[in-house]
């Protein structure tokens, strides 16, 4: 039965801001590298970082090169020995004496001089900025005595590095199944090409709504389409409470990836301990490994969310929040952090030590304790996702090799349909490709879609046609898919056989054999958890991925990538590992992504989940944001 709907299931916000912040943010690139300070100017800090902007343009030649300095010896030299460059650079008297304008500053040429903080001696933690001043004066102080630099590091290094923490502890949203949804915070980036796309942004947010009728969604939207989407919501989405639904406008262009942008969480009341939803937001958002470029708009639709009534802290470090996993040992209920470790290399960037930037996340985001893994195909919930089962934690890993093989025998199956096998052949390939003949099914399943190739080495639309099979298929997608599989395949061959001659595509298979080796050491990283180890057949490669891992665990069932249409069979075949491990009874909800997987995403990445809270919270909160 279709479920009523009531007149006030959605709310709007409508964010607003100065014409000065305006004018800035209209001027900002969409994404650049390095931003100056390391620091996003949201939550409050906007107008008067526009304001120290305007009264310090780096003009004096010393500032200039303060900036350089800090930019290229950052990183290398440790944030004390930097800052004592720094100082001796602008000279350390000012600093004695100017006190809170020397620590402007520090920040106007781009130091992050709020980190210092963790070096102030205890009794000054309750003040963040007093905390950051008296790192400089007393270092200040020790450069204009004549102390030498790696005294002045000895002595400030000793200290107990600490950097204070919010009023209100942030407490990280486990990610292990024991928790009830109460809350998805989404946004829509795209999704929409002459109508909505299927399995992208705007068609995800209307699967979850559908699947799940107890939860509240808060999405962030571009100004642009607020009007549109909300008469489209108006008009399709089954809501059936008030404020089911919050869409929070934004004057600026938005990314689907709202789990990379920021954790979820909850925060208590001090007085009433009572838990209210929170999200903990990096020192700015950015994109890639090694670079992380500062992605503005991913950064400033913060403040949205916070006019809106949703509470938003910001974080001390960067962080992609895909590389964060927040789950609760069923054994000994502590909770515990994985960190990818490109999130350790990032913040050693920002001069901290691996030491200090462990305790910074473990005491931040309210763990026990943090396990750094070593990095794989790009973001931790890629690769791993864990689930509270039996008083033990699994953790299912993708099974790379199983899910190609798969594909190859959809490959087939399609081939034979289309008449460019016959039954026989068809046969002997599956058996082939069970491990009876394995180099010889890929000979031949190489032949047979080579020959779809044209003069200029591109496909023709006949062989990609034979991948489509219902109307939300790309056919170009699903083709990149099964190429993949057979280089991946390829890969788990001898190496002697690899290369056929060609030291390009030798190279490029042992990449993707590097890979699995990376897999098996991230698995054994696993140890220390005493994880139960489940394999899915799925396959994590960027823009050509069938990844089942990139879902949300919740108590009453996991929240499923899937492909739909050609690939369906093996959605089905993942779907079961689950059941057969999570129980038959437990609700696997599919959710068709394929165009989200496409773009090097699934359901995680644009779903960031808050735990329920109690009845009467929940209204609450609901009519607060």
């Amino acid at each position: 039965m279709p479920r009523r709907r009531v007149a006030n299931g959605i709310r709007i916000h409508e964010s607003e801001m100065s014409p000065a912040t305006k004018v800035y943010r209209a001027e900002l690139p969409k994404s650049f590298l390095p931003l100056r300070g390391f620091r996003a100017p949201i939550l409050g800090e906007s107008e008067s970082w526009i304001a120290l902007l305007k009264q310090t343009s780096l003009g004096r030649p010393q500032d200039r090169t303060a900036t350089e300095l800090i930019n290229h010896r950052l990183a290398h030299d440790g944030m004390l020995a930097t800052l004592a460059q720094t100082l001796q650079l602008l000279g350390p008297d000012q600093f004695i004496t100017n006190g809170v304008m020397g620590l402007r500053h520090l920040r106007a040429v781009g130091f992050p001089e709020d980190l210092l903080a963790g070096f102030a001696l205890p009794v000054k933690f309750s003040d963040p900025a007093a905390a950051s001043l008296e790192v400089v004066q007393a270092l200040a102080q020790r450069l204009v005595a004549g102390e030498s630099l790696e005294a002045i590091r000895s002595e400030f290094e000793s200290r107990c590095f600490q950097l204070p923490l919010p009023a209100t502890p942030f407490e990280v949203a486990p990610e292990s199944g024991g928790q009830q949804l109460g809350l998805l915070r989404m946004q829509v980036g795209g999704g929409f090409a002459n109508g909505i796309v299927p399995g992208d942004s705007i068609d995800v947010i209307s699967q979850l709504i559908a699947g799940l009728p107890n939860a509240s969604f808060l999405v962030t939207i571009p100004a642009e389409i607020r009007e549109p989407l909300r008469r489209w919501a108006a008009r399709t989405l089954p809501l059936d409470r008030p404020q089911q639904l919050v869409l929070v406008a934004t004057p600026s262009t938005v990314e689907p990836w709202a789990q990379d942008n920021g954790k979820a969480g909850t925060v208590r009341d001090p007085a009433t301990g009572a838990p209210t939803w929170a999200t903990m937001v990096p020192r700015y958002a950015s994109r890639e490994e090694g670079l992380s470029k500062f992605l503005p708009s991913e950064s400033l639709l913060m403040d949205g969310l916070q006019a809106s009534g949703h509470q938003v802290l910001h974080f001390p470090l960067l962080f992609q929040g895909g590389n964060l996993l927040a789950v609760t040992h069923p054994k000994t209920g502590r909770r515990i952090l994985l960190i990818g470790e490109g999130e350790i290399h990032r913040n050693v960037a920002l001069g901290l030590t691996r030491e200090q930037i462990i305790e910074t996340f473990r005491r931040g985001l309210g763990v026990d304790e943090c396990l750094p893994l070593p990095g794989l195909s790009y973001h931790l919930d890629f690769d791993v996702s864990f689930r509270e089962l039996d008083g033990e934690l699994t953790a299912f890993v993708n099974d790379p090799q199983t899910a190609a093989r798969a594909i190859l025998d959809l490959g087939v199956a399609t081939f034979e349909q289309h008449g460019l096998v016959d039954k026989g052949t068809a046969i002997a390939l599956h058996y082939q490709l069970t491990g009876g003949g394995l180099k010889l099914a890929l000979r031949h399943l190489l032949e047979i879609v080579n020959a779809g190739r044209n003069a200029s080495g591109k496909f023709d639309a006949t062989t990609g046609a034979m991948f489509k099979s219902a109307g939300m298929d790309s056919a170009e997608g699903n083709l990149g898919v099964f190429l993949q599989a057979l280089d991946l395949v390829e890969s788990s061959l001898n190496s002697s056989d690899e290369d056929g001659g060609d030291p390009e595509r030798a190279t490029y298979l042992r990449a993707l054999r590097a890979m699995d080796n990376a897999r098996l050491t991230q698995i054994a990283a696993l140890k220390p958890l005493g994880c139960r180890i489940t394999m899915v057949p799925s396959m994590p490669n960027y823009y050509r991925s069938i990844n089942y891992l990139n879902g949300i665990h919740h108590r009453a069932g996991y929240i499923m990538p899937a492909m739909g249409g050609f690939y369906a069979p093996l959605d089905a075949v993942a779907e079961q590992v689950f059941r057969d491990n999570i129980g038959e009874p437990t609700s696997i909800l599919r959710i068709q992504c394929a165009a989200l997987q496409r773009k090097q995403g699934a359901i995680h990445c644009v779903a960031a989940a808050y735990p329920a809270l109690s009845p009467n919270l929940q209204l609450q909160v609901n009519a607060g944001f």
